[in-house]
């Protein structure tokens, strides 16, 4: 029997895509941390890292706290996208490609898709507790 976090499938896939390109976003955003070295931007960037490698460790063995560890990450890239869109829009106005906005609209669609289809606690994680019991 299979623990089950989603409850469609390619939800579940989607949700380790993200989190495994998060990690690699997170694992070059501390390399490059050292080309203009601050404390601040090593000790975000390493709480970044490590705060993808638990949502995508905990995805990959289907814990519990898997979805809490994967929104907060999300919503830390959301923020980071979200101000960097903002600032670009401010500085050049509408005129410029939107990479900044696509980034950030697509981990707020992410977002809710995960949270959408994550399985409710309500019901029952075992199939052998609803042996005997009739269904109409």
């Amino acid at each position: 029997m299979n623990k089950r976090l989603f409850e469609k499938k390619a939800v579940f896939y989607l949700a380790v895509t993200v989190s495994f390109s998060l990690l690699l976003f997170s694992f070059i955003a501390v390399i490059s941390a050292f080309n203009n070295f601050t404390v601040f931007k090593l000790l975000f960037t390493s709480f970044s890292l490590i705060l993808n490698l638990f949502a995508f460790i905990n995805l990959i063995e289907k814990y519990n706290r898997a979805i809490l560890f994967l929104n907060i990450s999300l919503c830390l890239f959301i923020i980071l996208s979200g101000k960097a869109a903002l600032t670009e829009i401010l500085a050049h106005g509408f005129s410029r490609g939107y990479s900044t906005c696509t980034y950030a609209l697509s981990f707020i669609a992410v977002l809710i898709i995960v949270n959408k289809y994550k399985v409710k606690k309500g019901k029952p994680e075992n199939e052998i507790e609803e042996i005997g019991q009739h269904k109409e």
